[in-house]
This record gives structure tokens, sequence and C-alpha cells, in this order.
């Protein structure tokens, strides 16, 4: 009952985005189609620290996250990333579908730091990659349905079902608190695939919350002026 009670309430609340909501949870082949259309937008990425003299680099732990394709206002495509990942090793890449690892050498670091975008030669990223266009419909609110996909590049990624806990306020206006457990870049969407925001980190002293940034405030870092650019993937 209780399961129920928690899938209702953004359904009575929003009855815009009933339909489509209702679809995806009822419907295994639109869910199958949502993440494999959606899921062209996310590449994985990961972070480590280069061995020492005579240690072995696949003895180094590796860390995993999410970088998401966006689309900015002006139609350009810019790949993001949590800056807490990006920044937590010595050496970060991506991971492409091919199977190679792309080292990325320059990061730009947007707003006040909390996500990066990756500069990646465009020719070595897959040639069906296609961004997520930001959200730009009613005001994002509390109880409002998000989704996201966990193993995106896997054979059968699985569709994961949230909601918007809490707009939070005053300095820390523009970022969200959602029940999805998944930081470190993770894609928030709304059942048509619009960008609703990306998750950075976990939210402190909740274990299966997270903070993300907002739709609204990506669009107005990635239009901000001179973000700051690192020539190497540690950017330290």
């Amino acid at each position: 009952m209780r399961w129920f009670v928690l899938i209702a309430v953004p359904l009575l609340s929003f009855p815009a985005f009933g339909d489509d909501f209702t679809d995806l949870l009822l419907e295994h082949d639109r869910t199958r189609t949502f993440c494999a259309e959606y899921g062209r937008a996310m590449l994985t990425v990961g972070v480590h620290n280069l061995p020492a003299p005579g240690q072995e680099a696949g003895m180094m732990p590796i860390h995993y996250g999410t970088a998401v394709a966006v689309k900015d206002r002006d139609g350009k495509t810019h790949l993001l990333t949590a800056s807490l990942l990006a920044y937590g090793g010595k050496e970060l890449f991506l991971s492409l579908p091919s199977g190679k690892r792309q080292v990325v050498r320059q990061m730009r670091t947007l707003g006040d730091g909390a996500l990066v975008e990756l500069i990646v030669d465009s020719k070595v990223l897959p040639t069906n990659l296609q961004p997520l266009t930001l959200y730009d419909g009613k005001s994002i609110q509390s109880t409002m349905p998000i989704f996201a996909i966990a193993n995106p590049g896997a054979q059968f990624p699985m569709l994961v079902r949230g909601a918007v806990l809490e707009l939070l306020s005053g300095p820390l206006t523009g970022l969200l608190v959602n029940d999805i457990p998944a930081p470190h870049g993770t894609a928030l969407m709304t059942a048509t695939g619009h960008l609703v925001g990306i998750n950075y980190r976990r939210f402190p002293k909740r274990d299966k919350h997270s903070i993300a940034i907002s739709a609204e405030t990506i669009g107005e870092w990635l239009h901000s002026k001179g973000p700051t650019l690192h020539s190497s993937a540690s950017a330290r």
C-alpha cells in the first residue's frame, strides 16, 4: 500500500504529467523505448589515480559516474558531469560504446563549480549521441515525478522512478533534492525525456537522496561568460 501512495501523489499533484507517467509505469515496451532513446545522451565516465612507479594500473580503484549530453538554447551540445567525480582522481576518461577509453584532457567549470563540461573532440564521440533538451515547462515543483536511466550503455538498461522532494532556497536556490540515490552526473528527466536536472552529490546524512542542479540553472550556466578552462583532467 505504501508503494501505491508514493506513486499516486505525483499523479494527483501533476495531472499534466499523469498520462505519460502512467504509460511508463505500465508499458514495458515503452520503458525499453525510453531507455534506448534517451540513453543515447549518456556516456559512462570514470576516474582513477595514476599508479605509482612499480604499481599496475589495473590495481587502482576506479569510480564511475555519468556524462550527459545537453543541448543549450542555441542548439549547441555540451557534455556535462559532476565536478566531485571529475576532480576525484588523477585521470578522467570516457568509456565509449566501442570499448575504448578516451582520456579527457580539458574541462570547463560551470557556475559555482558543481558541474563541469568535458572538452572532447566530437570525432571520438559516438555518432548516435543524442543530447537532451532542457526542461522549460511549468516551474519544477515538489512531488514532480522524475526518471533516470541506470546503466544506460548496457544491453539491458533500467528505468528508475523517483520524485522531486524539495526545492532549496536562499543561497541554495537552483538545487533539487530527489530520491534517486545516484549522484555523479545522473540525468533526471520527465516522462517525455526533457532534462529536469543533473545529480551532483548525495544529500548529507540521507544515503537514499541526492542533490541536483536544476535545468534552469544549467541553462544559465551554459550561457554565462567565461567559464574556467582546465588543461588537465586533474584540474588541481
